[in-house]
């Protein structure tokens, strides 16, 4: 942050003012201190790999040997590209005919693919997107101010970010494959192994859905915040798809694939991982959601109605001085957001399968019990971090 020194005020000149518009005008969100939680400090480094954890104040990079940085890009992230080069090779009959494509697209994408991994592994310097779009002349902008523009030494969750566009952009040069999602097969198993726990979900909802009293709405809504949070165990990304350990309630380690949950009993799971929550504000959410739509509702209902909000000012101002004056509703949202037409409560999805399914049962629920009018679910335009959801899982 610059430093100011304090003395007698003075009238600005032109080009302090001029200086302090451009300052205003510049979005503070796109800057990196913003989007990946600094201010950070700069250190030199002997070697661009040092053998420990990543210290406090540093952007998470791949040069801290010790870190989940560097795991992911040495481990995860390869085995990921390892996976959509297996696929392409072992169904590429049938994805050609899904797509329409032909032997040179398969080719084709195999080779990008495998450039794009041999290049993560051995920390070579980004590639700039050469598809013409907007958006991948932005992409090329970023690239080409990072302060490093090499996989390991710049800021981790850049470079997964980017591998996931580059993994995009073999598909938007392929003439056949434009709209192939290279995960559609594990998101597909995902949903499927899903399915028994899926039915343990929908079956308890059902007691769920007709008008309650508070209490039992509030604890309904908590129950099936729990049920999305560890839903994100389905994250395919953090697993390359892979067995992994769950311990079931009795303490004993059972295989089971990150994707299927049938093992286990939802509810039972979200009471035997209490402990594993870290910080659990679940009651004062249900409150504040319960409180603002409730706000919103009579902003709406306001705007609606010219009368009633004319005569909501009226009262608000011949009570001013009394200490039980009320204002009239405001809008419950950021200034620059319009009032929406009914109360809208936003989901964004994260992974498709046993997750989507769990935002869509408190979706409903929401609905039912007539705490919001319509739930609106924002997604991922392309195949993100293997397991995302995108407009075509949604469907």
């Amino acid at each position: 942050m610059s430093q100011q020194k304090v003395g007698s005020p003075r009238a600005p000149s032109k080009t302090s003012v001029a200086s302090d518009k451009n300052l205003i005008d510049e979005d503070e969100s796109t800057k990196p201190d913003f989007i990946y939680g600094g201010p950070f400090i700069k250190i030199e480094k002997p070697s661009p790999f040092i053998n420990t954890t990543t210290p406090i104040n540093i952007p998470l990079q791949g040069t801290f040997k010790k870190s989940f940085a560097y795991y992911s890009l040495r481990d995860r992230l390869p085995v990921i590209l390892t996976k959509v080069i297996d696929y392409l090779s072992r169904e590429g009959s049938k994805i050609k005919s899904a797509h329409g494509a032909g032997d040179e697209d398969i080719r084709g994408l195999i080779q990008y693919v495998t450039k794009l991994k041999n290049d993560l592994v051995t920390n070579k310097k980004y590639d700039l997107l050469t598809v013409d779009t907007p958006e991948a002349k932005r992409w090329n902008q970023w690239i080409e101010n990072c302060d490093s523009q090499h996989y390991f030494t710049n800021t981790w969750v850049f470079t997964e970010c980017y591998v996931y566009r580059r993994l995009r952009e073999g598909c938007e040069l392929s003439k056949g494959l434009k709209n192939f999602d290279p995960f559609d097969e594990q998101k597909l198993k995902a949903f499927q192994n899903s399915l028994e726990p899926m039915c343990v979900v929908a079956d308890k909802l059902v007691t769920m859905l007709s008008p309650s009293d508070k209490d039992k709405r509030k604890a309904d809504f908590i129950t099936l915040l729990k049920i999305c949070l560890w839903s994100n165990k389905c994250d395919l990304s953090l697993s390359m798809g892979e067995q992994v350990s769950l311990k079931s309630s009795d303490g004993k380690e059972r295989s089971a694939s990150v994707v299927s949950l049938s093992i286990l009993d939802p509810f039972k799971m979200v009471l035997d991982l209490k402990d594993k929550v870290l910080v659990d504000d679940s009651a004062k959410i249900c409150d504040q959601v319960i409180a603002k739509t409730e706000a919103m509702a009579k902003a709406i209902a306001a705007e609606a109605d010219p009368a009633a909000k004319s005569e909501a000012k009226l009262e608000a101002k011949s009570e001013v001085d009394g200490e039980t004056a009320e204002e009239p509703p405001k809008i419950p949202c950021p200034a620059k957001m319009v009032l929406p037409e009914v109360v809208t409560f936003d989901i964004v999805c994260d992974n498709s399968g046993y997750e989507l399914f769990s935002d869509l049962c408190f979706a409903h629920f929401l609905i039912s019990q007539e705490i919001v009018k319509k739930v609106r679910f924002h997604v991922k335009k392309i195949p993100w971090f293997v397991s995302d959801v995108t407009p075509v899982d949604f469907k």
